[in-house]
């Protein structure tokens, strides 16, 4: 299980991203060491493009995909 916070109404709570087996994870949020070691511990090869948090992926979170697969993380200061 992969966590992040979440801000809502002047609260933060805790929340998974769960790791489902052959399905894309969600990435976008997530610094680059974080998101390289979630995309390879799945069986995802990864192509990067900036730095500090990801703001895209060019797989979709929750599509299936063939491991050995690359996906590319378009990261930038945004978030």
């Amino acid at each position: 299980i992969y966590g992040f916070v979440k801000k809502a109404n002047n609260a933060m709570t805790l929340a998974s991203n769960n790791l489902v087996d052959g399905l894309v994870p969600n990435m976008v949020g997530m610094d680059l060491k974080d998101a390289v070691y979630v995309a390879e511990k799945n069986g995802l090869k990864v192509n990067i493009a900036g730095r500090a948090k990801v703001v895209s992926q060019s797989l979709g979170a929750g599509e299936n995909f063939v491991k050995g697969q690359t996906i590319r993380l378009t990261l930038d200061w945004k978030n």
